[in-house]
């Protein structure tokens, strides 16, 4: 005999983060009941067979809305194109969500008051040297956080590890009509008793030769670098960076400095990356009771969630998921219930 059915998937990432769908072949129900017409059972198995994102895809380019079939469609068969070019959009929100997690990671296990907040701002260079460190942000992403992994390494610090975020220098743009992007990284700077494994001086001179070895000549970065400790939740902290420039990539586009844009706004360490995927925890037992209590309105799981509801050719909505973050307790509790997978 085959298992039982498994309707609902919770998914939990380590900082509590989750979100829990139906089953692509779970039945889809109503928000409101109403007695199904035949278009909307076709819907419904159109849902089941092709997912939620190629049916809503299908709805929104259908004019007049089409009865979907049994049979697929030409507009499901193919995924949705790619853009053109990543990172015209800003930052998508599973890169956040990675990013945030990478934050809780690092306070959870070194501790908020032995981490470090680095922001790195470009100095005043000709224009012809800022368009070309911005066509080359990739290079730099990869050499800031490798130069402070080596230190941190060298410096026996236990999770060398780090977490850098790009953003828009939104007040410089306004005042030289040029977009200049600037770094944050977060990282473990050191440990109980000891000393900071990294000083100013060190960053002012790993970020200078990371801007020479793309220019081409020495840049004086006295007055570009700026180290901190983490007085506040890291996770809340950074968060803030990666929402403050993104709003302001369309007006950047728009006045003609796309190619200023970094194709990838964010970057972090392989084994920070290896322990956030290690860390996420899904469950099909546990995601019905999580289902039920969010449909009921209850707010004692969780510090906020949204539900996720398509809308079918004949107006009436479904319910297909819902995703927020789960208290801290109640997000410990769940560790201890699911297997880490």
């Amino acid at each position: 005999m085959g298992s039982s059915p498994k309707p609902f998937q919770l998914k939990v990432y380590p900082n509590g983060e989750f979100s829990v769908h139906l089953q692509r072949k779970a039945a889809v129900e109503p928000v409101a009941h109403l007695e199904r017409t035949e278009v909307q059972n076709q819907t419904l198995r159109a849902i089941a067979a092709h997912g939620v994102q190629r049916v809503r895809a299908y709805f929104g380019k259908a004019k007049p809305p089409l009865p979907l079939g049994l049979s697929t469609p030409p507009n499901l068969s193919t995924a949705p194109k790619r853009p053109v070019r990543y990172g015209l959009k800003g930052m998508p929100g599973r890169a956040r969500k990675m990013v945030r997690n990478a934050c809780y990671l690092l306070e959870r296990d070194a501790g908020r008051s032995h981490l470090s907040f680095l922001t790195l701002t470009i100095p005043s260079l000709p224009i012809a040297e800022l368009q070309k460190l911005h066509y080359e942000w990739a290079k730099v992403l990869i050499a800031v956080r490798k130069k402070l992994t080596l230190r941190l390494t060298n410096a026996d610090i236990p999770f060398p590890e780090v977490v850098a975020v790009s953003e828009i220098q939104e007040k410089r743009y306004e005042r030289t009509g040029y977009p200049v992007l600037h770094l944050h990284c977060l990282f473990q700077g050191r440990t109980r008793g000891m000393a900071w494994a990294i000083d100013k001086s060190e960053i002012q001179q790993l970020w200078a030769e990371t801007i020479e070895s793309i220019v081409g000549h020495s840049v004086d970065c006295s007055k570009a670098t700026r180290i901190e400790r983490v007085e506040k939740s890291a996770e809340n902290y950074m968060g803030k960076y990666m929402s403050k420039g993104v709003t302001a990539v369309q007006g950047v586009i728009d006045d003609g400095f796309a190619d200023w844009m970094p194709r990838q706004w964010w970057s972090m360490s392989r084994t920070l990356s290896q322990r956030i995927r290690k860390g996420i925890r899904n469950s099909y037992e546990f995601a019905k009771t999580v289902w039920y209590s969010l449909l009921a309105g209850e707010k004692k799981l969780t510090t906020w969630f949204r539900d996720v509801r398509i809308e079918a050719v004949t107006g009436e909505q479904y319910l297909v998921a819902f995703y927020g973050k789960f208290l801290s307790e109640v997000n410990e509790c769940i560790e201890s219930e699911i297997a880490t997978t």
